[in-house]
């Protein structure tokens, strides 16, 4: 009897040869493994060049690193650590957002100059050969107006991208269609994609940060809850907005959330330059240090977790 699982959205996608292992950036701007504490192969576990925020593909194993170079700027890095590869590069600007990949792993989006001139590209994530990885420009027309995009993220079944713009969740259909032109690579054409559809999700929710799929049909963000507000804790937000769920506080403190990380169901945060874990029932339990943290203290000192995805 023919499997239909292949077409479930929260399924990870791939063959299940990609580890899902979730990770960290250090003080140092090295990758770490958030499960064994072991730095990433190459020059993001060393540190050679300093990561500010990265992402994993679980279909391809593809790592995309956003690296700070020395005069300030940002620098998008791609790469197969787990297979030995050292990262090239494939897109330079002023700021960069934290990378999100395409459930394929072909793709990774991200936003370049968010709060000046924001444009949303998205990347040939093929990190093999010499030279600038392809890339084609994103049509956001939609977002203009709305302020400096600071965040963004693809729904596991690709359909959807949430953006946060000027401190505001808003949520968008993804359409795809062809430019006319062909990749170097395989002569195949080449896929370009736009924003369409756009529409607030929760106006109630304020200074909204971090943003990452749960799974295809919920939201997890970092906000503040109204105006008087100014804590960014971790809210959960169904796709249509109706549903919204404060997960637990304990552990944190009065301290900003700054980054999200959903692995196997696992949640991740970082807060003053902390990582922790949900331990226990995320409306009720609390947030408390890795074990990884174990083999240095009582807390882990880091930021920006991600996991395959």
């Amino acid at each position: 009897m023919t499997s239909f699982s292949s077409f479930d959205p929260d399924r990870t996608p791939g063959t299940g040869s990609v580890t899902s292992d979730p990770y960290f950036i250090d003080p140092a701007g090295r990758v770490i493994n958030l499960t064994t504490g072991a730095p990433m192969f190459g020059q993001l576990g060393l540190g050679t060049l300093p990561v500010d925020s990265a992402a994993m593909s679980a279909a391809t194993g593809t790592v995309a690193a956003v690296v700070r170079l020395a005069d300030g700027t940002q620098q998008l890095e791609l790469g197969r650590p787990l297979a030995y590869g050292e990262p090239r590069s494939a897109l330079r600007a002023s700021s960069l957002t934290q990378p999100s990949f395409t459930r394929a792993g072909d793709e990774v989006w991200v936003v370049q100059n968010g709060l000046s001139q924001p444009e949303i590209y998205q990347v040939s994530a093929s990190p093999g050969g010499t030279g600038t990885a392809s890339r084609a420009r994103v049509a956001a027309d939609v977002l203009e107006g709305k302020g400096g995009i600071t965040a963004l993220a693809l729904s596991p079944d690709g359909v959807r991208v949430a953006v946060v713009a000027g401190q505001r969740l808003y949520l968008g259909a993804v359409a795809t269609g062809t430019d006319g032109g062909s990749t170097p690579t395989t002569g195949e054409s080449r896929t370009t994609s736009a924003i369409v559809n756009l529409v607030e999700l929760r106006s109630d929710l304020t200074q909204v940060g971090a943003v990452q799929f749960k799974d295809a049909a919920t939201l997890l963000v970092a906000a503040a809850a109204g105006p008087g507000s100014l804590v960014r804790s971790v809210r959960q937000v169904s796709v249509d907005g109706s549903e919204l769920q404060t997960l637990t506080t304990t552990g944190l403190g009065n301290n900003d959330v700054d980054a999200i990380a959903v692995s196997d169901q696992t949640l991740y945060v970082s807060f003053s330059n902390r990582v922790a874990e949900l331990d226990g029932n995320p409306l009720d339990g609390r947030w408390i240090a890795p074990p990884t943290a174990a083999r240095g203290g009582p807390v882990l000192d880091g930021s920006q977790p991600f996991a395959p995805n």
